[in-house]
């Protein structure tokens, strides 16, 4: 998740959809200084708050390094005007006591965590629903079907033998992992949340189309090759994701992915 107070830009970072590119082209379109030369010093696991950005904790290697992070500093940046208006009134009307028995309730309320690939709901609860509804929300979006091929070679990359499963089993391990997967609320929100993301950056245009973005914005380009981090996991086997799906993988798919697919008007032969 990336957020510029400055640019009233969210960015909700949907899986396997090159997610972690666009949000570092975004990082730098918000901030150039953040640029040192390679895209991969800018792929770490540590929160940013800076330059008005908020940016979760990354992934890295298939492991989550980064903390679970309270929104406290964040909220505080944000409401610090409107904090600073009740404490004058407050104090006019004799009731400062009243504001601090107040913050004292909010201070042992757990706080809202920030993580990487954070659902619209939790983002809402983490800034409040003005945050939302003022900001332009923007996200990626992806064929189903290639992307399930995605979400398969990405959770066994590191399986010992995974480059030696000849084609029948690869076949048949990722029928399973068909018959198996479940929907994410992230993904779920991305169809359904109320209000809805703005802008759905498609995938199989994910250059164009975040670079539109940035200029329709009045960010600035950062004029640099787009970023590939992540890639490079799928070989030969993986050319032709349609071969690789059953009846009863198709089937499984379109329960989980129907309504995402509808939405965005994919088809299997995309």
């Amino acid at each position: 998740m990336l957020l510029s107070h400055k640019d009233k830009i969210i960015y909700v970072k949907s899986a396997k959809t090159a997610g972690t590119s666009v949000e570092v082209f975004l990082e730098v379109a918000m901030a150039p200084h953040r640029f040192t030369g390679e895209w991969e010093d800018l792929h770490d696991v540590s929160l940013l708050e800076s330059d008005g950005l908020v940016r979760t904790a990354r992934m890295s290697g298939g492991l989550r390094h980064g903390r679970w992070h309270t929104v406290a500093p964040l909220r505080r940046q944000a409401v610090a005007p409107l904090r600073r208006q009740a404490v004058a009134l407050l104090d006019k009307l004799g009731l400062g006591g009243l504001l601090r028995r107040v913050k004292a309730g909010a201070s042992a309320k757990q706080a809202q965590p920030l993580y990487n690939h954070m659902p619209p709901s939790e983002i809402v609860a983490a800034f409040g629903p003005n945050c939302w509804q003022d900001y332009t929300t923007c996200t990626v979006v992806r064929n189903p079907w290639d992307r399930m091929v995605s979400w398969f070679t990405w959770s066994h990359k590191n399986d010992p033998g995974f480059r030696d499963w000849n084609r029948k089993e690869v076949v048949s391990r990722f029928e399973d992992f068909c018959v198996n997967f479940k929907q994410s609320k992230l993904d779920f929100e991305i169809v359904h949340f109320t209000p809805p993301i703005d802008v759905y950056f498609k995938y199989e245009n994910l250059e164009s189309d975040v670079r539109a973005f940035i200029r329709r914005t009045g960010l600035e380009d950062p004029a640099l090759p787009f970023p590939t981090l992540k890639s490079g996991v799928r070989d030969e086997r993986f050319t032709d994701t349609r071969s690789l799906f059953t009846d009863t993988g198709l089937r499984a798919l379109k329960k989980v992915y129907g309504d995402y697919a509808e939405r965005f008007h994919y088809s299997f032969n995309d």
